[in-house]
């Protein structure tokens, strides 16, 4: 919470999202309250099913004016979405076709840079069918792409939408109307696919950008832990509300150490380096230099001693790391 000031149990009861609450739902709205104006910012709520945490939740999310919900499942984002339409659902990129592939599609074309393994067909074949037609394949995320350099014209911009009756359970985030003719202007023009024998005439928002512009918009949005955890480093991304409600808290640093870590297989790391072992270091140093080390040898692999020393210098100067020994 940005800002301190006091509450009154009335403005969270008010605020309930249902028509009446439950005596056990009043008294723990009345202590959150309470907790608040002593100046907590962190609050723990441990209740059974079926006692209406979420409802509690969206009660104070409200009160407060402004939040962000994450979740473990995509069937809990479902739910909430079901129970409180006012709060905003973003997904991730593999939930939603990639209009570009869609339209490549249409007219038999696969340029899809992922199907160079065999599991797919060869790149650029005509008449090809593409398998990897999510927004995570889309050319928009290709670094040396035409579309990742100039931009994609499916893809809208935060600034395109505007928020009505904002702060309320009927709040609505909505793409305006000089924006959407900006769009089907420089989609008439665009060359991408004005020289495709089949494409679509009116121009239709990035499904993946649109939702998630809509949620970033929105005074209550909600989100599943991995989209949230990769978003929350940039502000410019997540901007700070006034509350974060942890659904399902318990798994929170098991979401985050799917995020931070990696699994070392002795087997199929041994194909690359015969021998390969791994000690069970006690320390975190220790593993640190061992990881270092095996990256240093995987460089020697690719012969690739150039990057190996400029690692070497890099961690020397920025974290005065020191080794008895380098990768040969």
């Amino acid at each position: 919470m940005s800002r301190q000031i006091s509450f009154d149990t009335i403005e969270f009861v008010k605020n309930f999202p249902f028509s009446n609450t439950r005596d056990n739902q009043t008294h723990v709205l009345n202590e959150i309250c309470e907790a608040f104006n002593s100046g907590y910012k962190y609050i723990l709520l441990e209740a059974p099913t079926g006692f209406g945490k979420s409802a509690v939740g969206i009660a104070t999310a409200l009160t407060l004016g402004s939040s962000y919900i994450c979740t473990s499942t995509k069937d809990l984002q479902a739910q909430y979405k079901r129970d409180f339409p006012f709060v905003r659902i973003a997904k991730g990129m593999n939930n939603f076709p990639c209009l570009i592939k869609e339209d490549l599609s249409k007219n038999g074309i696969n340029n899809c840079g992922a199907c160079s393994s065999s599991s797919c067909t060869s790149r650029g074949r005509i008449n090809a069918y593409c398998s990897h037609r999510t927004v995570d394949y889309g050319p928009c995320l290709t670094s040396n792409s035409e579309i990742a350099i100039n931009g994609c014209i499916y893809k809208p911009s935060l600034s395109a939408y505007e928020v009505i009756n904002r702060g309320t359970m009927h709040e609505q985030v909505l793409m305006n109307s000089t924006a959407k003719e900006m769009y089907q202007d420089e989609y008439s023009k665009w060359l991408q696919t004005k020289n495709l024998k089949e494409s679509c005439k009116e121009w239709t928002p990035c499904e993946y950008y649109n939702q998630l512009n809509i949620a970033r918009n929105a005074s209550h949005s909600i989100f599943n832990y991995p989209m949230f955890l990769i978003l929350l480093p940039s502000q410019k991304t997540i901007a700070p509300r006034e509350l974060l409600i942890l659904d399902e808290g318990h798994l929170l640093e098991t979401e985050i150490l799917k995020l931070t870590c990696f699994t070392l297989s002795r087997s199929k790391w041994r194909k690359y380096l015969p021998g390969f072992s791994i000690i069970n270091y006690n320390d975190i140093e220790a593993w640190i230099n061992f990881l270092i080390q095996l990256e240093a040898k995987m460089l020697a692999l690719l012969d690739d001693a150039q990057k190996i020393k400029e690692l070497f210098v890099l961690r020397k100067q920025k974290y005065n790391w020191k080794s008895n020994n380098m990768a040969q």
